[in-house]
């Protein structure tokens, strides 16, 4: 049995309902493209899902805060709206 530890980074916007659907595709697509990059570099599993809402698998637990904050500067460079992340 393999007993790595991984680090899950579980993310979710804020009140996205409220922001127009320009600016959601924006900040998904910086999302999808931000993920892509750190997936170049780092060994991490992705998923969406219900609509704003992911999940990061990152396979070296200690890359979880460093993912997590590249996340959230790219997000914030496109939309300041908050984003809540749990590691």
């Amino acid at each position: 049995m393999n007993k790595d530890i991984v680090s899950v980074i579980t993310g979710d916007i804020i009140n996205s309902r409220n922001i127009t659907p320009e600016s959601y595709d924006v900040m998904l697509y910086t999302l999808e493209q931000t993920v892509q990059l750190l997936s170049e570099q780092l060994p991490l599993k992705y998923d969406r899902y219900r609509g704003d809402s992911f999940q990061l698998v990152c396979l070296h637990a200690c890359d979880a805060i460093k993912v997590a904050i590249v996340i959230q500067l790219a997000k914030n460079a496109v939309n300041p709206r908050p984003m809540r992340a749990g590691i």
